[in-house]
């Protein structure tokens, strides 16, 4: 007869399998991390395949909709391909995301500029450097 207690410990040991390949799963399956995901969309923008970074970029924004960084990448992405309002939405969201985001406020600054914007433009680079004091690019961009 099994005691009690041996059977609290395979079960225990069921349950820590169970866990481990919950978590190894992904990694199994192919199925990236919202870490994974946002590399291999900085690599394509890198590359200049702006299409597959916005999709790369999607996909993290699927996984963590609240990640303003995400938001910024893919607002760059849609700049390169000059889709203004689409860039400007994502800029947008990463700011309501985290209003203290100097990154956002500046690539912003540059769709704003290259609209013809200015005034929006120079707000916002003020913005990314009162945000960031050495955050060089925005005091380039001032210039």
């Amino acid at each position: 007869m099994i005691s009690k207690k041996k059977i609290h410990k395979r079960v225990g040991l069921q349950i820590l399998i169970v866990l481990f390949l919950m978590i190894n799963h992904n990694h199994c399956y192919g199925q990236k991390t919202e870490i994974e995901v946002l590399n291999q969309g900085n690599d394509c923008f890198k590359k200049q395949m702006y299409d597959e970074a916005i999709v790369e970029f999607t996909e993290a924004i699927k996984m963590n909709s609240h990640d303003a960084e995400a938001y910024t990448k893919r607002g760059l992405a849609y700049d390169e391909k000059e889709n203004f309002d689409q860039a400007l939405s994502d800029h947008n969201k990463a700011i309501e995301i985290n209003p203290n985001y100097a990154e956002a406020y500046n690539s912003r600054g540059n769709v704003y500029r290259e609209k013809g914007n200015y005034d929006l433009a120079i707000a916002d680079y003020i913005k990314a450097k009162e945000l960031d004091p050495n955050y060089l690019e925005a005091y380039g961009n001032l210039g």
